[in-house]
């Protein structure tokens, strides 16, 4: 991820963010709100229209900033979101928090093409955030080139961003030393399987998103299994030969 300041006529200062703010990126951001909080700078731009991707260690870093700013008199506005970020803003309720300007628009993709053959994926993954993105991102091309019809990309984008959260908190939470996942896209489904040793940890237990507009009390987790929850239409759990084995299913109604 890249981060760039600028400072426009009107006096606001804009932090333009370039590539996806997640679990292991969202220290460089909170570098430089800091480094422009000690300059003095108390309303801050932050211009998501390079973001293509946002989990909820991204969500929960805006909203710590807003709170640290507003402390000061301050004010954090994300703006130009692009569809796929603006959802998880929306479906947490954080968007009633943080001051958001959404300026971007996108036309739907009509296409009727067949999708390609490419539809399955199996890696071995160190449990380290960056192995997260990995995974992610081969993930996210597969399934993008596979499913090509209208309507696809959307159905898409939840199925990354609730497998995303799930590997973040094997990662976090889960004290593996390895982690497999493996992918299978079909017509009317695409399933995701992560196996890891460590703990037995099960996330299918039902969790209420929690409420972003305590500013005192933002939680410590919760918004990752809560997502997963909301966005994959089926979520199996079973601890078997010493592993945990979590399966996600989202369907395609095309």
């Amino acid at each position: 991820m890249k981060i760039t300041t600028l400072t426009e006529e009107s006096g606001n200062t804009v932090v333009k963010i370039f590539g996806d703010l997640v679990a292991s990126t969202v220290d460089e951001l909170v570098s430089a709100v800091n480094y422009l909080e000690e300059e003095g700078e108390r309303r801050i731009f932050l211009d998501f229209g390079q973001v293509p991707f946002l989990d909820s260690s991204g969500l929960k870093t805006c909203m710590e900033l807003q709170n640290q700013l507003h402390a000061v008199g301050g004010e954090l506005v994300c703006y130009n979101l692009e569809p796929q970020v603006t959802k998880i803003f929306e479906m947490t309720g954080a968007d009633q928090k943080i001051r958001l300007v959404n300026s971007t628009t996108r036309s739907p993709d009509f296409s009727r093409a067949e999708p390609g053959q490419r539809n399955h994926m199996v890696l071995t993954l160190v449990p380290i955030f960056e192995e997260v993105d990995l995974a992610r991102t081969t993930a996210d091309e597969i399934c993008r080139e596979y499913y090509v019809a209208a309507g696809a990309q959307e159905v898409v984008g939840e199925f990354i961003l609730a497998i995303t959260e799930a590997m973040n908190n094997v990662v976090e939470h889960g004290k593996a030393t390895s982690i497999d996942v493996e992918l299978s896209a079909g017509r009317e489904r695409i399933e995701y399987v992560i196996r890891s040793d460590g703990y037995p940890f099960d996330p299918t237990e039902a969790v209420v998103m929690p409420d972003v507009m305590d500013d005192d009390n933002l939680p410590e987790g919760g918004f990752g299994r809560a997502i997963i929850l909301e966005l994959m239409d089926e979520v199996s759990y079973e601890f078997s030969d010493g592993k945990n084995v979590l399966s996600l299913v989202k369907k395609l109604v095309l």
